[in-house]
């Protein structure tokens, strides 16, 4: 994830740290948009990048839920919506999300990962996955959430984007044991991003998860 070889990322212009530490936040991120012909010319792989690379991608981390703070950049950020228009973008984040291996993971690539999991984990991107993407995404975000939940040496990454992928394939799936739950206040409050996950979200999002990976893969 950090190696940016021919990925073309754009160079913004640069300011002194005075200058900068000056600036009101809407200024920053008038200066942090990509330029329209640029974007124009790029592969989705090289915007995913300039997507993973955008200087204020932190900001996710300034907000009371991952989601919370998605929506933001999202709302912030010209890449990131590109991004999300664009013809396939699904079969390439899925490819990313199969190359990605908790226990590999450093503090120096986290958040770059954190970012590419919660694009992967929305609703617009699972919704366009056909039967086939659908069952691997599932056993690739049951999987990731088993490693994370099974090594303690992971202490500052966490599942949240695995349980929020979980929880849209199932509602994409209109799965009938998710169903009741689902359909609860708390639930509404944690998919819209207002909560975040706890104890009972996480066991009703992972155990339907699972019932449902085993019906499909005895199909």
């Amino acid at each position: 994830m950090n190696d940016t070889t021919g990925k073309m990322i754009y160079q913004y212009k640069t300011f002194s740290h005075d200058v900068w530490v000056a600036m009101s936040y809407d200024e920053k991120l008038s200066y942090r948009q990509l330029p329209v012909v640029f974007v124009n010319s790029l592969t989705n792989e090289q915007l995913l990048y300039n997507c993973l690379f955008w200087e204020l991608t932190g900001d996710i981390t300034l907000f009371n839920t991952h989601q919370e703070g998605y929506i933001h950049i999202y709302n912030s950020f010209n890449g990131l919506r590109e991004l999300n228009k664009r013809n396939n973008v699904e079969s390439l984040l899925l490819n990313k999300l199969q190359e990605i291996t908790p226990s590999d993971i450093t503090i120096d690539c986290w958040l770059k990962i954190l970012i590419t999991e919660m694009i992967c984990a929305q609703e617009n991107i699972i919704n366009q996955y056909n039967e086939t993407d659908t069952f691997l995404a599932l056993q690739k975000w049951i999987y990731i959430f088993d490693e994370i939940t099974n090594n303690k040496n992971l202490g500052y990454y966490d599942y949240s984007p695995s349980i929020r992928a979980l929880a849209n394939i199932l509602l994409k799936a209109n799965y009938n044991d998710f169903r009741p739950f689902s359909e609860s206040a708390k639930f509404q409050n944690y998919i819209n991003g207002t909560i975040e996950i706890d104890d009972e979200i996480i066991s009703n999002v992972i155990d339907c998860a699972k019932n449902y990976y085993k019906l499909l893969n005895h199909k």
